[in-house]
Parts: C-alpha cells; structure tokens; sequence
C-alpha cells in the first residue's frame, strides 16, 4: 500500500526564478539546473522518458513553472507538485522511449502429466502475490487529487530504476526508486529496496585567460587553472622597462549566484641589468654595470564577478598589499648606489618603483632594501575550458 498522509500545492515554489547558458537546453540538464537553483527535485520513469530530447525554450531566464509548462505544451509531459517535489507523468509524451521488444516465451516440457493434489493448489494460493491492480491509494479530494493519484499509481507499478512509490508524513516527502522487489515469506508481500535520488554534481575544472593590472605593474597576461574553490594562477607583468613572472595560488572565501569574494597570493623573482657612466672632477668617463635583483610578494582580496550568464566573462577588482626585495651591485659587488648619476638613484635604477610607500628601508648606502604599498588590482578573464 502505498499512502499519501498530506498534500499541499505551493505556488512560490514554481515561482522560483532560474537562469539557464542557452535557450536550446537537454531535458535533462534543465531538470539538474532546476534541481541545482531552486531545491526542486523531480521524480519520472527514466525507461520511459526520452532524457536525451532537446528543448528549445523562450528565454533563458524564467521561472520553473514558465519551463514546465513550456515543456507540457512541446512535449505533453505533464507535471504535479507535492510540496517541494515535481512528479513527472509521460503516459501521453511525444518523447517516449521505444519501450524494449519483449524476449520470447520459452517453452518448457511438463515434467508430469499427473494432476496436482488439492493440498498443493491449496498452498499454491497461500503465496500467490498480490496483483498490482491489488494495490491500494488513497484518493481523497483533500489528500490527493485524481490526477497525482494516476501518476503515482503508474510510478508504482512499473519496475524500473526510476519507478517511484511515495511515503510522507507531515513534515517530508521521501522519493525512493524501486529495484527488485525482495520476498517476505512471512507475511508474502513485496519490500521494495529504494536509494534517494540526486542530480550529477560537476567537478568545476577550468581554465581562463585573462589580463591583469595595477598602478605598479601596468598591464600583463594572467593564465588561471584548478577549481572553481581552488586555483593556481601565472602572470606576465611588465612597466615597460622591467618584466616579471609571478606565481600564485587562490581561492574563494565566499560564493554567490552572479559573484564571489577572492583572496589571492602570488611572488616571483626578477634581474635588472642597467649601465650607468659617472664623470670625476677631472672629467673621466667611468661606466658601470648595476645589477639590480629581488623577491616580489603580495597577496590580494576583492569581488569577481560574471559578466553573462554562462560565467564565461568575469571581471576582478580588490586591494593589494606588496613588498618587494631589492638587492644592488655595482661592478660586481654588493653596494649601494653612492655616486650614481640622478637626484634619485633608486627611483632611476631600480626594477619597480610605486608611486607611494607605506615603508622603505632604502639608503644611498645600503646594497638592499625593503619596500610595502597598497594597491588596486583589476583582472578581465575568460573560460576557454571547463567541465
């Protein structure tokens, strides 16, 4: 016996918006959109549903009822709610599957021509199983109406992966899938074996390419690869003058539907080979070689956002804070820039300058020196893969 304590219809529930990556969507990706957005889970005979039947949808954004009842209308798959729940009913679909041509009866050669005793007809009747005709519902107007009752006395009777019998009490609605029915010879009936039923789950692999900048570093390429919580990152920064390569790794603090909030960490290496003459008082020209070489770290934290639908397009912009090692030679050895030319050696020499400083520990004597800043990093990225 299969039961239905409660019934009720709510209508938010179907009002529920979702937002889908093309108007032309599978039937099944649609249901596991739906499933993924809105909390809805859909109950139907697989054997019998054509999943694989693509539907070509007014728009991409609407409601779950304005998708259902566009699929009713193309496809005549009609569709009842229980509480959270969509039971789908294909009885008069046009995308049925060709049901499987039944194998042939095999015929068998009795073992005796005598007539079986009344006391093994007898108990021939005692373990007869109930027909599915047999099975009971209740089908009153304030539990269940007509038209679920039908639907769910279908899904009962059929043993398929997705043949679903219903039991709910008060507070839930349980959706189970019938398998091979196991005997109990005790009270001869049949225990459906049953499992929950959930939508794929993606993996979220990607890769994007992108550009970056910041007041520093001006402009440079930027490939991202990993998950959608987890990633790693390689950039090629340039000023103009001094190049730059970066490594990173990243990962989401907070997602949204259209937007996540980022932290990103990042360093890298570099060398600067510069020339410089200096003249003494009695006019000699001396060229010197500067080496300039050092660690670059930072770490970054904003709001990326999609720019369409599909995530394909996404734009970054957050704070970062940075400190950059610089170490100098002059000829050859370690030294400052004592007697360089210019008003401001290290502005002129060195690989990176900022345009502000929240500290610098630079002297004119000193062969290294340390500086930090904060500043505003911007990204424009693109998918060109995922899965």
């Amino acid at each position: 016996m299969v039961c239905i304590s409660a019934y009720g219809q709510h209508s938010d529930v179907l009002s529920r918006n979702i937002t889908l990556s093309t108007q032309k969507v599978r039937l099944d990706t649609l249901l596991q959109t739906i499933t993924r957005q809105t909390g809805i889970r859909f109950s139907y005979n697989s054997k019998r549903l054509n999943t694989a039947y693509k539907l070509t949808l007014i728009k991409r954004q609407l409601t779950v009822r304005e998708a259902l009842e566009q699929l009713k209308n193309k496809t005549n798959v009609l569709y009842a709610l229980i509480e959270t729940h969509i039971i789908l009913n294909i009885d008069k679909s046009t995308i049925q599957k060709s049901p499987p041509a039944k194998p042939l009866a095999r015929l068998t050669q009795p073992t005796s021509l005598k007539p079986i005793s009344p006391e093994k007809v007898e108990e021939q009747k005692e373990v007869k199983l109930p027909a599915p005709s047999d099975t009971t519902y209740l089908t009153s107007s304030k539990l269940l109406l007509p038209e679920i009752a039908t639907i769910l006395k279908d899904s009962a009777s059929s043993q398929t992966d997705n043949a679903v019998p219903f039991s709910t009490d008060s507070s839930s609605l349980q959706v189970a899938t019938t398998k091979t029915g196991q005997r109990d010879s005790a009270k001869h009936r049949v225990t459906p074996v049953t499992k929950s039923w959930s939508p794929q789950k993606k993996s979220g692999y990607f890769i994007d390419l992108g550009v970056n900048m910041e007041e520093t570093l001006f402009l440079g390429a930027t490939l991202r690869t990993g998950t959608n919580s987890f990633f790693g990152t390689i950039s090629l920064k340039s000023n103009g003058q001094s190049a730059l390569v970066l490594y990173g790794l990243s990962g989401a603090l907070r997602s949204g539907t259209r937007s996540r909030v980022l932290i990103n960490t990042y360093f890298g290496k570099y060398s600067k080979s510069i020339f410089a003459t200096t003249v003494s008082v009695d006019t000699v020209k001396t060229n010197h070689k500067i080496v300039v070489s050092g660690i670059w770290f930072g770490i970054n934290t904003g709001i990326e956002w999609n720019l369409n639908s599909s995530g394909t397009w996404k734009l970054f912009a957050g704070l970062s804070f940075n400190a950059l090692e610089s170490k100098y030679k002059v000829d050859g050895q370690s030294k400052g820039l004592t007697g360089m030319p210019g008003s401001n050696p290290e502005r002129k020499y060195a690989a990176f300058y900022p345009f502000y400083t929240l500290s610098n520990t630079y002297t004119d004597t000193s062969f290294e020196s340390l500086k930090t800043w904060i500043g505003l990093h911007v990204g424009l990225y693109r998918t060109i893969f995922s899965r």
